[in-house]
């Protein structure tokens, strides 16, 4: 088993390769007016805490995609910045 943080770090550069590779290849017309959510956990993830995700999706904006906000985990629920949401 690894170091936690050693994951959550390893988890968050898979993250940020797989967004460069869609940016760089995937054709923005495919990413609907919302936006396109995409995120990766670490194993064995049991709540939101152990998911790493894009806030505010991959976006396209003038014929271009880009990311909305920069990679990071979820926060859990009841943690600040959390969401009530289910």
């Amino acid at each position: 088993m690894s170091d936690p943080a050693q994951e959550r770090s390893e988890v968050l550069a898979t993250l940020e390769r797989a967004v460069t590779l869609l940016i760089g290849a995937m054709d923005p017309r495919l990413i609907p007016p919302c936006g396109m959510s995409i995120g990766f956990a670490v194993r064995g993830a049991r709540d939101a805490g152990g998911v790493a995700s894009i806030p505010g999706n991959l976006v396209e904006e003038g014929g271009r995609l880009h990311t909305a906000g920069l990679s990071g985990f979820m926060p859990t629920r009841g943690s600040p910045g959390s969401s009530s949401r289910r």
